[in-house]
């Protein structure tokens, strides 16, 4: 560690450098234009996890919605710069964060921003050097009032599909009841009727995972109720028909219901 009377040279090690200080005014008028601008909380990462700031957003009431976004954080000083490159693993990671994540081109020059959200279905443009072009649209995509609600659309829009993906493992496993109990008479072999009781923890466990992310981010919850009562539904028939066929009787001993028929009555 150097003090006031070592060399020039050891004091020089510890200059600030003009790109740490370029990055840094980017990140910090980002935050404060997030703030200023939408009111709403960003937090900027000291540590390096793909991101550099991640917002909440707010509804009209100031409340949470449970809902977030990621930004990486590109500074310049230059006018008229509107790309940046980046490498096909930091892609690959925005592309597979379960939020959306935003390119901000923070201009300080200029003292504006201009956003650019990633796309997990785009194919973007590959340099000789392996590196994907990001363009930034400084006519459209400038950043100001009316992004509160791009941000808060693509939120949603994350999380409906995040509920989706549980909610269709849900519907997989309600269609495959029903199969079963449309095929199903008095002669035919129990060992399917079986095999959809026993799929149900799968599917309950997807429709746990699909009611925390629809009620905690507000978003889906009418989607997750409709494919709950289907799958209650179609569970009860499934109940009522192996009940009154005695399968517990029948077909629950250590061969093949293990006890697992005995189980499933008892939730009903």
């Amino acid at each position: 560690m150097c003090d006031i009377d070592e060399p020039l040279s050891c004091r020089q090690e510890m200059k600030y450098p003009e790109t740490a200080a370029t990055g840094h005014a980017g990140e910090f008028f980002f935050a404060y234009q997030v703030a200023k601008v939408l009111g709403w909380p960003c937090r900027l990462f000291d540590v390096d996890i793909g991101v550099d700031a991640q917002v909440e957003i707010l509804g009209d009431d100031c409340e949470s919605t449970g809902r977030f976004v990621a930004f990486q954080i590109k500074c310049t000083s230059k006018e008229e710069v509107d790309s940046r490159y980046v490498g096909s693993q930091q892609l690959a990671y925005w592309k597979n964060l379960d939020i959306p994540v935003f390119l901000a081109l923070v201009d300080l020059g200029e003292e504006a921003i201009y956003l650019h959200r990633v796309d997990p279905q785009a194919e973007y443009q590959k340099t000789d050097g392996g590196q994907y072009r990001i363009d930034f649209d400084r006519q459209r995509c400038r950043f100001g009032p009316a992004s509160g609600k791009v941000f808060s659309s693509a939120a949603e829009q994350a999380q409906i599909q995040a509920v989706e993906a549980h909610l269709e493992k849900v519907r997989e496993a309600t269609t495959g009841i029903k199969e079963q109990l449309a095929q199903h008479d008095a002669s035919s072999d129990p060992r399917g009727l079986i095999e959809v009781m026993r799929d149900r923890i799968l599917a309950r466990d997807h429709l746990l995972r699909a009611h925390t992310l629809a009620y905690n981010s507000h978003a889906g919850i009418s989607e997750y109720e409709r494919d709950k009562l289907a799958f209650d539904q179609a569970l009860d028939k499934l109940r009522d028909i192996m009940s009154s066929r005695g399968f517990e009787a029948d077909w629950d001993g250590p061969r093949e219901g293990e006890g697992d028929i005995g189980r499933f009555l008892a939730e009903g």
